[in-house]
């Protein structure tokens, strides 16, 4: 990620940071498994904590009865900050929705910072575009787009909706001067062939 972030101003990263939370922030409001009002604060853990253990394991360790509460087990290991912005019964469903964040989060934060800096339009970053390349574990609508090309203003926010996998697969390549067209070409041809085989494969288990 580094060969983005030096690009960005601390203002420009700054403007990043504040949509990342954004986007944490509405995904745990609408998850219905956190109290409403520690929304924010378990956003700004998601998005700062390097860990998923240290989203789940802030303050002191949580008794057994807190543990009942949140429908764990008595010998499980949960942070009584954390435990205490869960709703009854959503111990294990507040754990999972945390890790799937961080398996997330990387490859939405990377699209976020190239939206960012392509939100500059200047003649730098016009030159500039992200080339996307799935993996045969990758969505659908993912795997028809490999190859594609986007400039950084029209880039999508991967991992894209409806997204099956728990880590988004893809890779988004930072490329100057938009790749050469019969690349390209030959990528379309590749992609089209490439989808129908693992359709057919998906069809089938």
């Amino acid at each position: 990620m580094s060969d983005v972030r030096h690009r960005l101003t601390p203002d420009e990263l700054e403007i990043a940071n504040n949509q990342i939370r954004k986007i944490v922030e509405d995904r745990i409001r609408h998850s219905g498994i956190f109290d409403p009002g520690a929304v924010r604060r378990i956003t700004e853990s998601i998005v700062f904590q390097p860990t998923v253990d240290g989203v789940v394991m802030e303050g002191g360790l949580a008794g057994p009865e807190e543990n009942r509460r949140l429908g764990l087990g008595d010998g499980a290991s949960i942070g009584i900050d954390f435990a205490r912005a869960v709703r009854d019964l959503r111990g294990s469903a507040a754990i999972d929705f945390v890790r799937q964040s961080f398996a997330q989060l990387q490859t939405r934060y990377r699209c976020t910072l190239l939206r960012v800096l392509g939100a500059r339009n200047d003649a730098e970053t016009r030159r500039l575009s992200v080339r996307l390349q799935a993996a045969d574990r990758s969505c659908i609508d993912s795997l028809g787009s490999d190859g594609e090309v986007y400039s950084l203003r029209d880039l999508p926010l991967f991992p894209l909706p409806g997204c099956p996998s728990r880590q988004c697969p893809c890779r988004l390549e930072l490329i100057e001067d938009g790749g050469s067209r019969s690349r390209r070409a030959g990528r379309a041809v590749y992609r089209r062939v490439r989808l129908f085989f693992v359709r057919m494969l998906r069809t089938k288990r």
